[in-house]
């Protein structure tokens, strides 16, 4: 901050210094001026789309989604072939309404642009390992795409081949296919303690990646069965990284937590998780969690009615 407020000082039109300021105030939760900061490096180089994209999700974590759809509108005008766009703007309708049919007419205009196997990376590659009900509506919507579905040989930013894996082993086990499930949960497993090995030997990664691949390899154990296991890492990887340390992040190992909690049957620990989720900017609305099939086994627990503003979820 003391050096970004020096830069500033001597370069106060210089957009890229207010976007970084934004992002250190999203750290540190002073919501109010990141959005002023990132606010003023867009006004700086309003034509610069992957800003607008910086405060789409900004907008997103703090649930104003009128702003996101019309901040993505304007991304995906200055960028039309950015994919990431569509994926994120489906994303958010989502947050904004739990209801699927404005989602999926986001995705069916990116399939016509860009093709199904296309779309299909996109929604199963998101970035720190959501796999939300996005990848669920492609799944029923385009299922050919998703059943030949290979393994990309490179992953963007804050993926890993484990993310592939978890984000298969999630859509297979939502149709029934427990068997095939379990054995993309083991190959996520086996590549995220590869990786985290390779981590603590010495290798310097992102400060985010450790506590990801913590909850890659606590929804893995996880989707194995393997309980103790499972929660153990979750919770590593809050520990890591929590709400107090990133405002920008720390609700993405929370949340991962939560969904833990679920698929290994502890519903009071993982509705801990959402209501504190919900209480604070976060990419986690009451709307998402009434259609994401990944806490369908909460629907019937009266806390989790409740939570969903006393609303059967469907």
């Amino acid at each position: 901050m003391e050096h970004y407020s020096a830069a500033l000082s001597l370069q106060p039109n210089n957009s890229d210094f207010h976007l970084f300021m934004g992002f250190l105030h999203g750290e540190r939760s002073q919501w109010d001026r990141a959005v002023a900061s990132t606010e003023r490096a867009i006004e700086l180089d309003p034509n610069n789309g992957e800003k607008i994209v910086d405060l789409g999700f900004l907008m997103a974590r703090l649930r104003r989604y009128a702003e996101v759809d019309a901040l993505l509108d304007r991304a995906i005008a200055l960028q039309p072939d950015g994919l990431h766009l569509y994926d994120m703007k489906a994303f958010c309708r989502v947050l904004a309404g739990g209801t699927t049919e404005n989602a999926r007419a986001v995705l069916r205009d990116a399939v016509g642009r860009f093709g199904e196997d296309n779309v299909a990376t996109a929604a199963i590659l998101r970035p720190l390992l959501t796999v939300t009900a996005l990848s669920f509506l492609f799944d029923d919507e385009y299922p050919s795409a998703m059943a030949r579905f290979p393994r990309p040989s490179s992953f963007p930013l804050f993926t890993n081949a484990a993310t592939f894996y978890l984000g298969k082993a999630a859509l297979l086990r939502h149709r029934g296919l427990g068997q095939m499930a379990r054995a993309h949960y083991d190959s996520a497993r086996v590549v995220a303690d590869s990786l985290l090995a390779e981590a603590l030997r010495g290798a310097v990664p992102p400060w985010i990646y450790v506590p990801l691949l913590h909850s890659q390899l606590g929804l893995a154990y996880a989707g194995l069965g393997r309980k103790a296991e499972a929660i153990h890492h979750g919770q590593t990887a809050v520990d890591l990284l929590p709400l107090s340390k990133s405002g920008n992040f720390g609700d993405r190992p929370l949340e991962m937590l939560a969904l833990i909690y679920t698929m290994v049957g502890e519903a009071d620990a993982a509705i801990d998780r959402l209501e504190l989720l919900l209480s604070v900017p976060s990419l986690v609305s009451r709307g998402s969690l009434r259609v994401d099939p990944q806490f369908a086994s909460l629907r019937s627990h009266p806390r989790f009615v409740r939570l969903l503003g006393g609303k059967q979820a469907s």
